[in-house]
């Protein structure tokens, strides 16, 4: 189902897609796993995965997680002089 309906919506948003998987125990199949490395190297959400899905928490999903943590990194590359700085 991924090849045929998921990868050929994704191909016009390449390289700037981050795929989250399911949890469910068919998603976690080794096959998957080797199909979406290939499809989308480093780029997937999974317990285990490259991008490891987060501990279960009631106010934050696994995508609320991951985007903190990429927004945290942005603001955090370099020092910021002021507020306004920060806003923009």
């Amino acid at each position: 189902m991924i090849e045929v309906l998921a990868f050929p919506q994704l191909e016009n948003v390449q390289p700037n897609i981050i795929f989250q998987k399911g949890r469910a125990p068919a998603h976690w199949n080794l096959e998957v796993q080797n199909i979406l490395e290939e499809k989308l190297p480093r780029r997937w959400i999974e317990r285990g995965g490259p991008i490891p899905w987060p501990p279960r928490s009631s106010d934050l999903t696994p995508l609320d997680f991951f985007s903190w943590g990429y927004v945290k990194n942005i603001v955090h590359q370099s020092p910021m002089c002021d507020t306004d700085e920060l806003k923009s």
